[in-house]
Protein backbone atom coordinates (compact mmCIF):
# COMPACT_ATOMS: atom_id res chain seq x y z
CA UNK A 1 0.00 0.00 0.00
CA UNK A 2 1.01 3.83 -1.05
CA UNK A 3 1.35 6.10 1.04
CA UNK A 4 1.90 9.85 0.34
CA UNK A 5 5.61 10.32 0.33
CA UNK A 6 6.89 13.00 2.86
CA UNK A 7 9.07 15.78 1.32
CA UNK A 8 10.48 18.29 3.76
CA UNK A 9 12.19 21.65 3.10
CA UNK A 10 14.16 20.99 5.99
CA UNK A 11 14.94 24.36 8.27
CA UNK A 12 18.00 23.90 10.41
CA UNK A 13 18.74 27.78 11.04
CA UNK A 14 19.01 26.76 15.17
CA UNK A 15 21.33 23.84 13.97
CA UNK A 16 23.53 26.06 11.81
CA UNK A 17 23.98 28.44 14.55
CA UNK A 18 24.59 25.95 17.01
CA UNK A 19 27.25 24.11 14.96
CA UNK A 20 28.63 27.77 14.72
CA UNK A 21 28.97 27.96 18.50
CA UNK A 22 30.56 24.41 18.74
CA UNK A 23 32.94 24.54 16.44
CA UNK A 24 34.02 26.99 18.01
CA UNK A 25 34.83 24.95 21.87
CA UNK A 26 34.39 21.62 20.74
CA UNK A 27 36.99 19.60 18.51
CA UNK A 28 35.15 17.94 15.19
CA UNK A 29 31.85 19.87 17.26
CA UNK A 30 30.90 16.39 18.61
CA UNK A 31 32.35 13.92 21.26
CA UNK A 32 32.00 10.63 18.86
CA UNK A 33 33.40 11.26 15.24
CA UNK A 34 30.75 9.45 13.99
CA UNK A 35 27.67 12.02 15.47
CA UNK A 36 29.73 14.54 14.22
CA UNK A 37 28.37 17.51 11.52
CA UNK A 38 31.48 15.59 8.94
CA UNK A 39 29.44 12.56 8.52
CA UNK A 40 26.38 14.42 6.97
CA UNK A 41 25.64 16.82 4.76
CA UNK A 42 26.77 20.28 6.34
CA UNK A 43 24.66 22.59 5.26
CA UNK A 44 21.23 21.12 4.75
CA UNK A 45 21.54 18.35 7.60
CA UNK A 46 20.84 18.80 11.06
CA UNK A 47 23.35 18.81 13.25
CA UNK A 48 21.79 18.55 16.31
CA UNK A 49 18.95 16.74 17.81
CA UNK A 50 16.44 17.19 20.51
CA UNK A 51 14.56 13.87 21.62
CA UNK A 52 13.38 10.99 20.61
CA UNK A 53 10.17 8.93 20.71
CA UNK A 54 10.45 5.10 19.54
CA UNK A 55 12.54 4.88 16.99
CA UNK A 56 12.32 8.36 15.58
CA UNK A 57 13.52 11.54 16.89
CA UNK A 58 13.22 15.21 16.54
CA UNK A 59 15.58 18.06 15.99
CA UNK A 60 16.48 21.47 17.38
CA UNK A 61 14.41 22.88 14.61
CA UNK A 62 11.79 20.80 15.19
CA UNK A 63 11.84 18.53 11.61
CA UNK A 64 11.13 14.74 12.89
CA UNK A 65 13.12 12.09 11.10
CA UNK A 66 12.80 7.91 11.32
CA UNK A 67 16.44 7.46 12.50
CA UNK A 68 18.13 4.19 11.50
CA UNK A 69 21.40 4.60 13.27
CA UNK A 70 19.67 4.79 17.03
CA UNK A 71 22.54 7.02 18.51
CA UNK A 72 25.47 4.20 16.92
CA UNK A 73 23.66 0.91 17.23
CA UNK A 74 22.94 2.13 21.31
CA UNK A 75 19.32 2.13 21.14
CA UNK A 76 17.68 -0.79 20.76
CA UNK A 77 14.45 -0.97 22.48
CA UNK A 78 14.10 2.56 21.22
CA UNK A 79 14.03 5.93 22.43
CA UNK A 80 11.86 7.04 25.35
CA UNK A 81 10.50 3.86 26.25
CA UNK A 82 7.82 3.91 29.06
CA UNK A 83 9.16 0.83 31.18
CA UNK A 84 13.15 1.78 30.91
CA UNK A 85 12.36 5.47 31.30
CA UNK A 86 9.90 4.81 34.68
CA UNK A 87 13.28 2.55 35.30
CA UNK A 88 15.65 5.91 35.54
CA UNK A 89 13.30 8.21 37.31
CA UNK A 90 12.75 5.77 39.97
CA UNK A 91 16.70 5.51 40.66
CA UNK A 92 17.28 8.85 39.78
CA UNK A 93 15.19 9.99 42.97
CA UNK A 94 17.14 7.05 44.80
CA UNK A 95 20.24 9.05 43.62
CA UNK A 96 23.32 7.99 40.48
CA UNK A 97 26.45 7.22 42.43
CA UNK A 98 27.19 6.40 46.18
CA UNK A 99 30.55 5.66 48.36
CA UNK A 100 29.32 1.70 48.07
CA UNK A 101 28.06 -0.05 45.17
CA UNK A 102 24.31 -0.69 45.04
CA UNK A 103 22.45 -4.51 44.67
CA UNK A 104 21.72 -3.53 41.16
CA UNK A 105 25.48 -4.37 40.23
CA UNK A 106 24.92 -7.55 41.87
CA UNK A 107 21.87 -8.56 40.38
CA UNK A 108 22.69 -7.16 36.46
CA UNK A 109 26.35 -9.13 37.05
CA UNK A 110 23.87 -12.25 37.70
CA UNK A 111 22.18 -11.89 34.86
CA UNK A 112 24.58 -11.73 32.59
CA UNK A 113 26.38 -15.04 33.79
CA UNK A 114 22.68 -16.49 33.37
CA UNK A 115 22.68 -15.66 30.08
CA UNK A 116 25.91 -15.36 28.15
CA UNK A 117 28.14 -18.93 27.62
CA UNK A 118 31.35 -19.19 29.49
CA UNK A 119 30.72 -15.76 31.47
CA UNK A 120 31.67 -16.34 35.61
CA UNK A 121 32.24 -13.23 36.52
CA UNK A 122 31.59 -9.48 35.24
CA UNK A 123 33.03 -6.19 35.10
CA UNK A 124 31.37 -3.34 34.46
CA UNK A 125 32.96 -0.76 32.68
CA UNK A 126 31.44 2.70 30.76
CA UNK A 127 32.38 2.38 27.18
CA UNK A 128 33.75 -0.29 24.37
CA UNK A 129 37.43 0.69 24.44
CA UNK A 130 37.40 -0.01 28.37
CA UNK A 131 36.14 -3.30 28.03
CA UNK A 132 38.18 -4.60 25.48
CA UNK A 133 41.01 -2.79 26.73
CA UNK A 134 40.28 -4.48 29.69
CA UNK A 135 40.21 -7.67 28.24
CA UNK A 136 43.92 -7.76 26.72
CA UNK A 137 45.25 -6.47 29.68
CA UNK A 138 43.55 -9.53 31.64
CA UNK A 139 44.66 -11.28 28.97
CA UNK A 140 48.50 -10.39 28.76
CA UNK A 141 48.55 -11.18 32.48
CA UNK A 142 47.25 -14.80 32.47
CA UNK A 143 49.74 -15.64 29.95
CA UNK A 144 52.78 -13.44 30.58
CA UNK A 145 52.55 -12.58 26.81
CA UNK A 146 52.94 -9.38 25.42
CA UNK A 147 51.76 -9.66 21.63
CA UNK A 148 47.82 -9.47 20.17
CA UNK A 149 46.68 -10.76 17.70
CA UNK A 150 43.81 -8.13 16.36
CA UNK A 151 41.25 -8.36 13.70
CA UNK A 152 39.15 -5.41 12.80
CA UNK A 153 38.14 -1.90 14.95
CA UNK A 154 38.32 -2.18 18.82
CA UNK A 155 38.02 1.19 20.18
CA UNK A 156 40.35 4.51 21.45
CA UNK A 157 43.10 3.24 23.03
CA UNK A 158 46.76 2.78 21.85
CA UNK A 159 46.72 -0.86 21.17
CA UNK A 160 44.14 -0.96 18.86
CA UNK A 161 43.70 2.47 17.11
CA UNK A 162 47.58 2.43 16.97
CA UNK A 163 46.66 -0.07 13.51
CA UNK A 164 44.72 2.50 11.68
CA UNK A 165 45.41 5.66 10.01
CA UNK A 166 44.03 7.71 13.04
CA UNK A 167 47.17 6.58 14.75
CA UNK A 168 48.81 10.02 16.08
CA UNK A 169 50.18 9.96 19.11
CA UNK A 170 50.52 6.69 19.59
CA UNK A 171 54.26 5.37 19.96
CA UNK A 172 56.04 2.87 17.90
CA UNK A 173 56.52 0.60 20.62
CA UNK A 174 53.35 -0.01 20.82
CA UNK A 175 51.75 -0.36 17.80
CA UNK A 176 54.34 -2.97 17.34
CA UNK A 177 52.74 -5.18 19.59
CA UNK A 178 49.49 -5.43 18.25
CA UNK A 179 49.49 -8.14 15.05
CA UNK A 180 46.90 -7.72 13.03
CA UNK A 181 44.84 -10.38 10.85
CA UNK A 182 41.86 -10.46 8.47
CA UNK A 183 38.77 -12.37 9.09
CA UNK A 184 37.74 -15.70 7.94
CA UNK A 185 41.56 -15.80 7.20
CA UNK A 186 42.26 -19.12 9.42
CA UNK A 187 45.35 -19.83 7.49
CA UNK A 188 46.92 -16.37 7.86
CA UNK A 189 46.02 -16.26 11.48
CA UNK A 190 48.02 -19.96 11.74
CA UNK A 191 51.01 -17.78 10.16
CA UNK A 192 51.14 -15.26 12.86
CA UNK A 193 51.04 -17.93 15.76
CA UNK A 194 53.89 -19.65 13.62
CA UNK A 195 55.57 -16.57 13.25
CA UNK A 196 55.82 -15.83 16.81
CA UNK A 197 55.45 -19.22 19.09
CA UNK A 198 54.20 -18.78 22.86
CA UNK A 199 54.49 -14.85 22.22
CA UNK A 200 50.76 -13.88 21.26
CA UNK A 201 48.68 -13.31 24.92
CA UNK A 202 45.45 -13.33 22.68
CA UNK A 203 43.15 -13.48 19.83
CA UNK A 204 40.91 -10.53 19.79
CA UNK A 205 38.00 -9.81 16.96
CA UNK A 206 34.67 -9.31 16.43
CA UNK A 207 32.79 -12.93 16.47
CA UNK A 208 29.83 -11.35 13.42
CA UNK A 209 30.07 -7.85 11.93
CA UNK A 210 29.08 -7.51 8.55
CA UNK A 211 30.18 -10.76 7.11
CA UNK A 212 29.64 -14.22 8.05
CA UNK A 213 31.80 -16.79 9.24
CA UNK A 214 32.70 -19.08 6.80
CA UNK A 215 33.58 -22.95 6.95
CA UNK A 216 32.91 -22.76 10.54
CA UNK A 217 35.83 -20.07 11.29
CA UNK A 218 34.77 -19.10 14.99
CA UNK A 219 35.40 -23.02 15.50
CA UNK A 220 38.44 -22.92 14.28
CA UNK A 221 39.62 -19.97 15.90
CA UNK A 222 38.79 -21.40 19.21
CA UNK A 223 40.65 -24.83 18.36
CA UNK A 224 43.71 -22.88 17.49
CA UNK A 225 43.85 -20.47 20.24
CA UNK A 226 43.66 -23.26 22.29
CA UNK A 227 46.46 -25.06 20.46
CA UNK A 228 48.82 -22.57 21.14
CA UNK A 229 47.99 -21.36 24.81
CA UNK A 230 46.07 -18.07 23.92
CA UNK A 231 42.97 -16.57 25.12
CA UNK A 232 39.92 -15.62 22.61
CA UNK A 233 38.69 -12.57 23.30
CA UNK A 234 34.77 -11.68 20.96
CA UNK A 235 34.60 -7.98 21.04
CA UNK A 236 30.78 -8.22 20.77
CA UNK A 237 30.29 -4.28 21.66
CA UNK A 238 28.51 -3.75 18.55
CA UNK A 239 26.98 -7.19 18.15
CA UNK A 240 25.79 -8.07 21.80
CA UNK A 241 22.45 -8.45 22.38
CA UNK A 242 21.44 -6.91 19.27
CA UNK A 243 20.70 -10.18 17.49
CA UNK A 244 20.52 -13.04 20.11
CA UNK A 245 20.34 -12.70 23.64
CA UNK A 246 22.90 -15.26 24.26
CA UNK A 247 25.35 -13.45 21.94
CA UNK A 248 27.04 -14.43 18.74
CA UNK A 249 29.10 -16.73 20.99
CA UNK A 250 25.65 -18.49 22.09
CA UNK A 251 23.98 -18.31 18.95
CA UNK A 252 27.11 -19.45 16.65
CA UNK A 253 28.12 -22.46 20.19
CA UNK A 254 31.48 -20.79 20.01
CA UNK A 255 32.22 -20.08 24.00
CA UNK A 256 35.49 -17.17 24.09
CA UNK A 257 37.53 -17.18 27.22
CA UNK A 258 36.18 -13.47 27.54
CA UNK A 259 33.55 -11.46 25.52
CA UNK A 260 32.90 -7.69 25.51
CA UNK A 261 29.64 -6.13 25.37
CA UNK A 262 28.85 -2.30 25.14
CA UNK A 263 26.38 -0.11 23.32
CA UNK A 264 22.70 -2.03 23.18
CA UNK A 265 23.59 -3.80 26.92
CA UNK A 266 21.76 -0.19 28.18
CA UNK A 267 19.83 0.72 25.47
CA UNK A 268 21.89 4.17 25.11
CA UNK A 269 22.98 4.21 28.77
CA UNK A 270 26.97 4.69 29.58
CA UNK A 271 27.91 1.20 30.18
CA UNK A 272 30.03 -1.67 29.22
CA UNK A 273 31.09 -5.16 30.06
CA UNK A 274 34.30 -7.10 30.03
CA UNK A 275 33.14 -10.99 31.05
CA UNK A 276 34.54 -14.33 31.27
CA UNK A 277 36.48 -17.15 32.93
CA UNK A 278 36.44 -16.83 36.73
CA UNK A 279 40.46 -17.80 37.08
CA UNK A 280 40.94 -15.18 34.71
CA UNK A 281 38.20 -12.49 35.83
CA UNK A 282 39.93 -13.17 39.34
CA UNK A 283 43.27 -11.90 38.20
CA UNK A 284 41.55 -8.19 38.95
CA UNK A 285 41.97 -8.75 42.71
CA UNK A 286 45.14 -9.43 42.05
CA UNK A 287 46.90 -6.72 40.10
CA UNK A 288 45.03 -6.17 36.82
CA UNK A 289 43.85 -2.98 37.53
CA UNK A 290 40.63 -1.94 35.85
CA UNK A 291 38.51 0.35 38.06
CA UNK A 292 36.93 3.94 37.33
CA UNK A 293 34.72 5.72 39.78
CA UNK A 294 31.50 6.02 37.06
CA UNK A 295 31.69 2.07 36.32
CA UNK A 296 28.94 1.28 38.43
CA UNK A 297 26.78 4.00 38.26
CA UNK A 298 23.43 3.26 38.79
CA UNK A 299 21.53 4.90 36.04
CA UNK A 300 22.91 2.72 33.20
CA UNK A 301 23.09 -0.56 35.61
CA UNK A 302 19.39 -0.55 36.37
CA UNK A 303 18.61 0.82 32.50
CA UNK A 304 20.69 -2.10 31.33
CA UNK A 305 18.54 -4.74 33.61
CA UNK A 306 15.25 -3.65 32.19
CA UNK A 307 16.48 -3.35 28.93
CA UNK A 308 17.80 -7.58 28.74
CA UNK A 309 13.90 -8.03 30.85
CA UNK A 310 12.51 -6.63 27.76
CA UNK A 311 14.80 -8.41 25.43
CA UNK A 312 14.02 -11.67 27.30
CA UNK A 313 10.51 -11.43 25.97
CA UNK A 314 9.53 -14.37 23.43
CA UNK A 315 8.42 -11.62 20.96
CA UNK A 316 11.13 -9.56 20.90
CA UNK A 317 14.04 -11.07 18.62
CA UNK A 318 11.79 -12.39 15.90
CA UNK A 319 10.28 -9.23 15.48
CA UNK A 320 13.54 -7.50 15.34
CA UNK A 321 14.20 -9.93 12.55
CA UNK A 322 10.70 -9.64 10.91
CA UNK A 323 11.28 -5.57 10.69
CA UNK A 324 15.43 -6.09 9.30
CA UNK A 325 13.97 -8.54 6.43
CA UNK A 326 11.86 -6.88 5.26
CA UNK A 327 13.79 -3.93 5.38
CA UNK A 328 16.52 -5.60 3.36
CA UNK A 329 14.47 -7.36 1.02
CA UNK A 330 13.18 -4.15 0.05
CA UNK A 331 16.56 -2.36 -0.49
CA UNK A 332 17.71 -5.34 -2.22
CA UNK A 333 14.47 -4.62 -4.72
CA UNK A 334 15.41 -1.07 -5.08
CA UNK A 335 19.02 -1.44 -6.04
CA UNK A 336 17.46 -3.97 -8.82
CA UNK A 337 14.41 -2.11 -9.67
CA UNK A 338 16.53 1.25 -10.58
CA UNK A 339 19.55 -0.97 -11.94
CA UNK A 340 21.76 0.03 -9.72
CA UNK A 341 23.76 -3.29 -8.73
CA UNK A 342 26.96 -1.92 -10.03
CA UNK A 343 27.03 1.18 -7.34
CA UNK A 344 25.06 0.08 -4.31
CA UNK A 345 25.10 -3.20 -1.91
CA UNK A 346 23.99 -4.34 0.81
CA UNK A 347 25.40 -6.37 3.75
CA UNK A 348 23.85 -7.78 6.53
CA UNK A 349 22.81 -9.97 9.89
CA UNK A 350 19.53 -9.32 11.84
CA UNK A 351 19.06 -5.82 13.09
CA UNK A 352 21.90 -4.21 11.55
CA UNK A 353 22.05 -4.16 7.92
CA UNK A 354 24.10 -1.49 5.81
CA UNK A 355 23.66 0.33 2.63
CA UNK A 356 26.84 1.18 1.08
CA UNK A 357 28.03 2.42 -2.30
CA UNK A 358 30.83 1.37 -4.75
CA UNK A 359 31.97 3.35 -7.97
CA UNK A 360 35.28 3.00 -10.21
CA UNK A 361 34.40 5.73 -12.15
CA UNK A 362 36.67 9.04 -11.22
CA UNK A 363 33.73 11.09 -11.40
CA UNK A 364 31.62 9.29 -9.39
CA UNK A 365 33.63 8.90 -6.54
CA UNK A 366 31.43 6.44 -3.47
CA UNK A 367 31.56 9.30 -1.04
CA UNK A 368 29.50 11.57 -3.48
CA UNK A 369 26.57 8.97 -4.03
CA UNK A 370 26.50 7.97 -0.78
CA UNK A 371 26.20 11.71 0.35
CA UNK A 372 23.50 12.41 -2.66
CA UNK A 373 21.61 9.44 -1.06
CA UNK A 374 21.96 10.59 2.74
CA UNK A 375 20.90 14.39 1.51
CA UNK A 376 17.64 12.98 -0.50
CA UNK A 377 16.74 10.46 2.21
CA UNK A 378 16.67 13.32 5.28
CA UNK A 379 14.91 16.03 2.70
CA UNK A 380 12.01 12.70 3.40
CA UNK A 381 12.60 12.32 6.80
CA UNK A 382 14.92 9.29 6.88
CA UNK A 383 18.47 9.42 9.10
CA UNK A 384 20.91 7.36 7.04
CA UNK A 385 24.47 6.93 7.48
CA UNK A 386 25.37 3.81 6.19
CA UNK A 387 24.25 1.32 8.51
CA UNK A 388 20.81 0.29 10.24
CA UNK A 389 20.46 -0.12 13.70
CA UNK A 390 16.67 -1.32 13.83
CA UNK A 391 14.93 -1.15 17.67
CA UNK A 392 12.12 -2.41 19.04
CA UNK A 393 10.61 0.95 18.49
CA UNK A 394 11.21 1.04 15.00
CA UNK A 395 7.14 0.27 13.41
CA UNK A 396 5.83 -1.41 10.08
CA UNK A 397 4.83 2.52 9.17
CA UNK A 398 8.29 2.87 9.68
CA UNK A 399 9.62 0.33 7.45
CA UNK A 400 7.03 1.80 4.72
CA UNK A 401 8.79 5.44 4.98
CA UNK A 402 12.27 4.41 5.05
CA UNK A 403 11.44 2.28 1.76
CA UNK A 404 9.38 5.37 0.30
CA UNK A 405 11.99 7.64 0.96
CA UNK A 406 14.80 5.18 -0.32
CA UNK A 407 12.91 5.21 -3.52
CA UNK A 408 13.09 8.78 -4.48
CA UNK A 409 16.67 9.13 -3.12
CA UNK A 410 17.92 5.98 -5.71
CA UNK A 411 15.91 7.79 -8.46
CA UNK A 412 18.17 10.91 -7.92
CA UNK A 413 21.29 8.69 -7.83
CA UNK A 414 20.55 6.81 -10.81
CA UNK A 415 20.22 10.73 -12.67
CA UNK A 416 23.54 11.72 -11.16
CA UNK A 417 25.14 8.57 -12.30
CA UNK A 418 23.61 9.02 -15.94
CA UNK A 419 24.90 11.91 -16.11
CA UNK A 420 28.08 11.46 -14.84
CA UNK A 421 28.28 14.48 -11.82
CA UNK A 422 26.72 13.16 -8.22
CA UNK A 423 28.57 16.47 -6.39
CA UNK A 424 26.26 19.00 -8.46
CA UNK A 425 23.23 17.55 -6.96
CA UNK A 426 24.48 18.14 -3.36
CA UNK A 427 22.66 20.91 -1.69
CA UNK A 428 24.84 21.13 0.83
CA UNK A 429 28.73 19.69 1.59
CA UNK A 430 29.75 16.18 0.83
CA UNK A 431 30.26 14.07 3.46
CA UNK A 432 33.77 13.96 5.23
CA UNK A 433 34.31 11.42 7.18
CA UNK A 434 37.16 11.96 9.60
CA UNK A 435 37.65 8.39 11.35
CA UNK A 436 38.91 5.54 9.43
CA UNK A 437 38.28 2.15 10.90
CA UNK A 438 41.73 -0.38 11.21
CA UNK A 439 40.73 -3.58 9.68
Amino acid sequence: MKTKQQNLSININKSTSWLRRAKEVIPSASQTYSKGYQYFCEGMAPAFLDRGEGGCVWDIDGNKYIDTVMALGAVIIGYHHPEITETIQKQISKGLSFTLPTIGEVQLAEKIVELIPGADMVRFVKNGSDATTAAVKLARAYTGRTLIASCGYHGWHDWSIGLSENDRGVPEATKVLTLPFKYNDIEGLTALFKAHPEQIAAVILEPIELELPQDDYLQKLRALTAQHGALLIFDEVLSGFRFDLRGAGGYFKVVPDLVCFGKAIANGADLSVVAGRRDVMKLIDEGVFVSMTFAGNAIPIVSAFKTLEILEKPESYPYLWQLENRLIKGIDQLIIRHGLKEFAYTRSFPAHTALLFRSNQETLPAIDLQSLFQQEALKRGVIYLGLHNLCLGHTQADIDQILQAYEHAFQVVKKAIQEGNAAKHLEGQKIRPIFVRNG
